[in-house]
């Protein structure tokens, strides 16, 4: 009796742990997700910069055509 008492825990256990491995490889997909975002955000924050260089650049041209 008492052998299949621990017989249980020990599976109870063992179903325990693989819960949360499964947790934890999911939070790893989730973070890996989350960096491939942030790559994103920086390429598009370097596209917007390169963006705004290119209309200063019209404005000062802009602003020489209104002087001449």
């Amino acid at each position: 009796m008492s052998s299949r008492a621990g017989e249980c825990r020990s599976r109870a256990r063992e179903m325990l742990f693989a819960r949360k491995r499964a947790v934890v490889r999911a939070q790893r997909g989730v973070i890996r997700a989350q960096e491939s975002v942030v790559r994103a955000q920086e390429s598009v924050v370097r596209a917007q910069r390169g963006v705004i260089r290119a209309q200063e650049s019209v404005v000062r041209a802009q602003r020489g055509v209104i002087r001449a």
